[in-house]
């Protein structure tokens, strides 16, 4: 190896990762900074939104070092042997690392929490994303040829809960996000593991494993073969997809451990191969996206899990971040894991927070604006019509936008801002962060707060703002005015999970780790209460609080009426994290563990399921029930109970009394054969049909024929949805468009004198052209252009 002593650089440049088979022009920049090392860097790994980076370094240094993303030097620590891995979790609150025959865990502040002596050297770590659980791969020589390798499984508190021997060294491991599977690599086998240990399937690659990765739910595996120069890519079943070889550049191989790396749910595989110069970004389907030639030994490749960045160790540390991303397509999703999702009353708008972003989307699933923040976000909520839009922090602020996108506001607090509610007309917020509840009027004026003592995750605020509900992880329950008068509080027997108020204040639903639903009237009395056996995660209460809806660790939905009846609860399998209920309570979407959102009637009824693929954390609901907003890890989804305009597509321009044809798409999903109406408006109906259609998700392509106006002029149009339920017609969707109407071409009459023949010329008044084929064209191209198909 050729000796790399001296600087090592942190260079930023900017690659866009959108899709092309063009290959992505890399503008170099100068070094944001910079840090002296008497060695070179082995290992890299990024925390989730790139925040923070930890790197570890061979011999003579020997160290880690953790670093933010300026550069600042926050902590080293020496280990005294060759850094082989590191493995950082999502928020960058814990680091794993591989060095010698040790394995050592450390929290962000860089106290050592645990280490581990394996048998033989630990080549490669892994870590679910919270920090939950690690994997790490060792291997060791006994005797003149045989070598042996072991897989360990531990958990954050340094327990190890299992470990299995592989045929020779375990050379690279990866963990899923949840930590539910494991891929590792030896030898020549890939094996695939659950997190009880048990061996799913077995690959024999006939060649050396050189590095694994798996996607966060598991579904994906690739594989990196060192003496082939080649990638394998598996579906969960072991069955190969695809495979490339890359090409050889250096006469020289060294053994790489983290030569892959995949994108949270398997669409980028990053890669680097033995032999190459160059970083691969391959998508899901084998196809090459581009490639940058690093003219060197790469040694480490990384993909934050926002896949905003990739990151790579050669003689210095290249991040390349991405830009352009498309939201709400069928291809893209919100980058990063989404935490939470909540619908305005009548919606139209979907507030989405991810990581440090917040989006607004409207209902056609169009970006209206997105804005980062200063650190992660924890809690957003939007007014009734959608105009205004808070946002929670844990940059100890809470912001306050329009719905232009346009930051109002923010307002400095103590600490963290775990959790945000916003009165009906946006006129008063609350707050909760780790010890203090705040109110805010909607100039950002703080007009009180209040010390809890205790973290408070959950606050719920009355839709004219005049009463205030906050659970705090002291276990306790507050109930306010708007004067910041503490009216009542109860004390509970575990942290408040989650707390739903009724639209006039008259009643408050509370969820509690005591195992307990509570349900109080406004003067604090507790009216009810129901045991679960299990942690409460969620409740919700229907606006009118006839109907209290709640989730629980016991993978159930719980629905109960205003004097605690259990009128039904529902299995799942898995916990129930998100719960939204309509306004009378006819309807209850529940998002669970299992990947999948469910939606009942007001008996229990299921009627509808959609497995996303994913764990589903955050559901909510309009008011009457007709849209559910979805967040599932790194994709949102909008579902709609009503019919959808989904395209139309109007002629820019028509003649007075001229034929007019529209084509008109509808999209449904209904729980039993039903009917539709699509009905043409301006002042009066102009067309109009009814279609019989099934049960289940489908669609309409229809043509609307009417005649124009007779006079010249710009006109307003109405496309309207109807769908028959219990036999009566019920409206869903709406769109609107205008025509404009313009006046027929003239016509006159010449009569050659040559003939006599009369000949009839007509002569457009309207400009050349208009009509004709880049008219047609144009009226073709409208629809794709403005909106994509989902």
């Amino acid at each position: 190896m050729r000796k790399i002593l001296g600087w090592i650089f942190v260079v930023l440049l900017l690659v866009t990762l959108v899709p092309t088979e063009v290959k992505a022009q890399v503008v170099e920049k100068e070094p944001l900074w910079s840090h002296n090392v008497d060695g070179f860097f082995t290992a890299v790994s990024t925390s989730a939104d790139g925040s923070y980076i930890v790197a570890g370094s061979a011999s003579p240094d020997n160290k880690i070092y953790f670093f933010n993303m300026a550069g600042e030097l926050l902590w080293s620590y020496n280990v005294g042997d060759w850094v082989y891995d590191v493995s950082v979790s999502s928020d960058g609150s814990y680091i794993v690392v591989g060095s010698g025959d040790k394995v050592y865990f450390f929290n962000k502040n860089g106290e050592l929490l645990w280490d581990y002596e394996t048998k033989g050297f630990v080549w490669s770590v892994s870590m679910s994303r919270d920090g939950s659980y690690i994997v790490v791969g060792s291997g060791w020589k006994s005797g003149a040829e045989s070598y042996y390798g072991k897989v360990y499984f531990f958990n954050r508190n340094g327990e190890l809960l299992w470990s299995h021997e592989t045929r020779s060294e375990a050379y690279s491991v990866s963990l899923s996000a949840n930590g539910n599977y494991v891929v590792v690599g030896s030898w020549d086998d890939v094996y695939f593991f659950n997190q009880q240990g048990e061996l799913l399937w077995k690959y024999k690659t006939n060649d050396r494993v050189y590095s694994v990765s798996v996607s966060a739910n598991g579904s994906y595996v690739a594989v990196g073969l060192e003496f082939s120069n080649e990638i394998y890519f598996f579906n969960s079943d072991g069955k190969l997809l695809w495979s490339y070889k890359g090409e050889k550049v250096h006469s020289i191989k060294y053994s790489l451990h983290n030569g892959l790396s995949m994108s949270s749910d398997g669409r980028y595989i990053a890669v680097i191969f033995p032999l190459d110069s160059k970083v691969y970004l391959f998508d899901r389907q084998g196809k090459l996206l581009w490639s940058y030639d690093a003219r060197d030994y790469i040694w480490s490749v990384y993909i934050s899990v926002d896949e905003n960045y990739v990151a790579i160790s050669s003689d210095k540390v290249y991040l390349f971040s991405e830009n352009g991303t498309l939201l709400w397509d069928t291809n893209t999703s919100p980058r990063g894991w989404v935490e939470g999702v909540v619908l305005s009353a009548n919606g139209n708008y979907t507030a989405v927070w991810a990581f440090l972003r917040i989006y607004l989307i409207n209902k056609d699933g169009e970006l209206l604006w997105d804005y980062k923040i200063g650190n992660y976000v924890y809690s957003a909520s939007i007014s009734k019509n959608g105009s205004y839009v808070a946002v929670g922090s844990a940059d100890n602020k809470i912001y306050f936008f329009n719905r232009q996108g346009e930051l109002l506001w923010n307002y400095e607090t103590s600490s963290r801002v775990y959790s945000v509610s916003i009165s009906a007309n946006g006129s008063y917020i609350a707050a909760g962060s780790k010890g203090n509840v705040y109110f805010l009027n909607s100039r950002g004026e703080l007009l009180w707060s209040y010390e809890t003592g205790g973290r408070v995750r959950s606050v719920s605020i009355s839709s004219d703002g005049r009463y205030v509900i906050a659970g705090s992880d002291n276990g306790r329950v507050y109930f306010f005015n708007r004067d910041g008068e503490l009216l009542w509080s109860y004390k509970a027997n575990g942290h408040i999970s989650s707390v739903s108020i009724s639209a006039n204040g008259s009643y408050i639903g509370v969820g509690s780790y005591d195992h307990w639903i509570y349900f109080f009237n406004r003067d604090g009395e507790l009216l009810w209460k129901y045991p679960t056996g299990y942690p409460i995660l969620s409740v919700s209460i229907s606006p009118d609080g006839n109907y209290t809806a709640a989730g629980s660790y016991s993978n159930r939905v719980y629905f109960l009426n205003k004097t605690g009846e259990l009128l039904w609860s529902y299995k799942t399998g898995g916990g129930v994290y998100s719960v939204s209920i309509s306004m009378d309570g006819s309807y209850i979407v529940a998002g669970s563990g299992d990947n999948k959102v469910y939606l009942f009637n007001r008996e229990g009824e299921l009627l509808w399921s959609y497995d996303t693929g994913d764990g589903v954390y955050s559901v909510s609901m309009s008011e009457d029930g007709n849209y559910v907003a979805v967040g599932s890890y790194s994709m949102v989804y909008f579902f709609s109970r009503s019919p959808l305009v989904w395209d139309y597509s109007p002629p820019l321009q028509v003649y007075a009394g001229g034929e007019i044809s529209i084509p008109i798409k509808i999209q449904y999903n209904f729980s039993a054969n039903s009917k539709v109406l699509v009905k043409i408006l301006r002042s009066f109906e102009v067309w109009s049909t009814e279609e019989v259609v099934n049960a289940g998700p489908g669609g309409l392509s229809l043509i609307a024929k009417f005649t124009a106006p007779v006079d010249a002029g710009q006109y307003t149009y109405k496309v309207q949805v109807f769908y028959l339920d219990n036999g009566k017609w019920i409206k869903g969707d709406e769109k609107t468009f205008t025509l404009n109407v313009k006046k027929p071409p003239e016509t006159r009459t010449t009569t050659t004198s040559t003939t006599g023949i009369t000949e009839t010329q007509t002569t457009s008044t309207t400009g050349s052209g208009i009509c004709g084929p880049a008219f047609m064209l144009f009226f073709i191209m409208v629809p794709l252009v403005r909106r994509r198909e989902r």
